[in-house]
């Protein structure tokens, strides 16, 4: 039999019991009863963890094609577990640290949430990622260079006499 209290009335005669939704550490107490011996209440304490925040993450500069992003969590929970993930549904891990590094190559968005003892945050962060595009390298175009000295001319990589 299941009890809310050390005396009184059971809760249910089943040894079997779902509790309702809890929200702070809860004390029931379990009591056999074979034939007509009756055994001693026990204490059952079930702890509630809370819920821990979505985690904050620092503005993300944006990125270059092909360079890291840093993506990092403000004020990390001691303890905290984190998660990144390419999408808000996705069960495949990016990375499972307050700090994550990917390269980008165009701008993407990520998210990530936190496990502290047991409890995962809901629903997870968004943090875009924008990316600047490459750029190409410029074009140069040679300039003839033209040089006088003592009766002397420089021009298309060689001195002549004047």
């Amino acid at each position: 039999m299941v009890y809310a209290a050390k005396r009184g009335t059971p809760l249910i005669s089943s040894p079997v019991y779902t509790t309702p939704i809890l929200s702070s550490t809860t004390r029931y107490y379990v009591q056999a009863t074979v034939g007509n011996c009756v055994g001693a209440r026990r204490e059952v304490i079930i702890t509630v963890n809370p819920v821990p925040a979505i985690p904050n993450v620092a503005t993300v500069p944006p990125a270059c094609a092909g360079s890291q992003a840093t993506l990092a969590v403000t004020s990390p929970l001691a303890g905290g577990i984190y998660r990144w993930y390419a999408t808000s549904t996705s069960t495949t891990i990016l990375d499972n640290t307050p700090t994550f590094r990917p390269v980008v190559t165009s701008s993407t968005p990520f998210y990530v949430e936190v496990e502290v003892n047991g409890c995962t945050s809901t629903p997870r962060r968004l943090v875009a990622v924008t990316v600047n595009p490459a750029t190409t390298a410029p074009t140069v175009t040679a300039v003839p260079l033209f040089a006088r000295a003592n009766g002397y001319a420089y021009s298309n990589r060689a001195w002549r006499q004047l």
